[in-house]
């Protein structure tokens, strides 16, 4: 049994990582598409401000749930601490980003709380092992 809570923990610690890189890269690549392709309906649709309401309602409950059970595990406050400033970070971007910081700010604070979320999350995975690996060699 402590095995698929163990796979669930690192499926939800990798889709968090995989969300923040998709959060990354939506700030990062959309204004270059949308010069290269202008008509495109799709992408219009990535730069509606509700894609970040949406990416931010799938990054929050992940994220939240697979850092706490990492934390109940490895006892490690410290990337408890980075992926909710990461989290922290989104929310305000994502709530009143362009009125605080302009759009550049915007994508800034985007960016930076994505790369404190994906790296908390990557510490949390790496932490997760090493816990298994001892516990596996005692």
């Amino acid at each position: 049994m402590p095995q698929n809570n163990d796979k669930s923990r690192f499926s939800a610690d990798h889709a968090a990582v995989a969300l923040s890189v998709l959060c990354t890269l939506h700030c990062l690549l959309l204004p270059v598409l949308l010069i290269l392709v202008p008509t495109g309906s799709f992408f219009l649709f990535l730069s509606d401000e509700s894609f970040h309401a949406w990416i931010l309602v799938a990054v929050l409950p992940i994220s939240l749930l697979a850092v706490t059970s990492g934390y109940l595990h490895h006892k490690r406050l410290s990337t408890l601490a980075l992926c909710l400033f990461g989290i922290a970070l989104l929310v305000v971007s994502a709530a009143v980003g362009h009125d605080l910081f302009g759009h550049e700010g915007e994508i800034a604070v985007t960016i930076m709380g994505s790369v404190l979320i994906a790296a908390g999350h990557i510490r949390n995975i790496r932490l997760k092992r090493a816990a298994n690996e001892a516990v596996n060699t005692n």
